[in-house]
């Protein structure tokens, strides 16, 4: 977070990957994975695009880790109704993939940057959950600081502002 814009740099192109550098990979080992990404030079600014509850239905259904982690982000970033995408992210805290369930964790973060709303109740005793988990507590206790920045410090009155899909650093 930046000036209060959220900048999500998000993918490395190391070796034909496009695999996010923040959600590492099922089995990776966290503390190596952390040095990898610490390592890797050839980062480039991906935008969260937004996507029609269409899409981002298609994508929930899809069984793919990543594309789910993809769509939470989207759905968390643009959808318009807060209640909606963090119902998704709940929904999706206890999938089988640790990708699937850091990307709800990352994502109900973003939904209080940009909404600066969630059903505290619901949202907090699931992040405490997620964030025992090494493989998702990052995203976890990243998600616990925005939204007590923004609900509990900022009392919802201030939200960050979303960059447009063409932006580019």
């Amino acid at each position: 977070m930046t000036n209060g814009v959220s900048h999500h740099l998000a993918r490395v192109d190391s070796r034909n990957d496009t695999h996010s550098p923040f959600i590492p990979r099922e089995g990776a080992d966290y503390p190596n994975y952390l040095k990898l990404v610490t390592a890797m030079s050839e980062m480039h600014y991906e935008p969260v695009l937004p996507r029609s509850r269409e899409e981002l239905d298609a994508a929930f259904k899809s069984g793919d880790p990543s594309r789910i982690h993809d769509a939470l982000i989207s759905a968390a970033y643009w959808d318009d109704d807060w209640r909606w995408a963090q119902d998704q992210c709940l929904s999706f805290a206890v999938h089988d993939s640790a990708v699937v369930r850091a990307g709800a964790a990352y994502a109900l973060g973003l939904i209080a940057v940009f909404h600066a709303k969630l059903e505290m109740d619901r949202v907090v005793p699931v992040l405490r959950r997620l964030a025992e988990d090494p493989f998702v507590r990052p995203h976890a206790e990243t998600s616990m600081e925005d939204i007590d920045h923004f609900i509990v410090k900022l009392k919802g009155k201030h939200k960050a502002k979303r960059l447009a899909p063409d932006w580019r650093p």
